[in-house]
């Protein structure tokens, strides 16, 4: 994201996305209660965040979010294959473009 000027250096964020089933809940004791999301989905989700780093592209979509029947995403050309080593199950990512700035053009 590039800052305006007198603004500040602006940032830039990674996302994951992936759809499947996880365990969410809270957890914790009466102190200290959290609100929490485990599983392959949630594990894979947060690997793929991790790969928006050193990429041109703030957000990656697994290809089960991008098949989802009610969502509609517009994705680039760019895609790659990425096989998650913990269960050797391929993982089909789409990276989506970031959205154009004031002008009109990609950022």
């Amino acid at each position: 994201m590039d800052a305006r000027p007198g603004v500040g250096d602006g940032f830039r964020m990674g996302v994951g996305l992936m759809s499947g089933e996880v365990m969410s809940g809270n957890v914790g004791s009466e102190r200290r209660l959290e609100y929490t999301a485990i599983g392959d989905t949630t594990n894979t989700a947060a690997r793929l965040e991790g790969m928006t780093k050193g990429t041109p592209y703030m957000v990656f979509v697994a290809d089960t979010t991008r098949k989802r029947p009610r969502i509609r995403l517009t994705t680039s050309s760019a895609s790659t294959a990425w096989r998650y080593a913990a269960d050797r199950e391929r993982v089909d990512v789409w990276a989506l473009p970031d959205a154009p700035d004031h002008n009109g053009g990609a950022r």
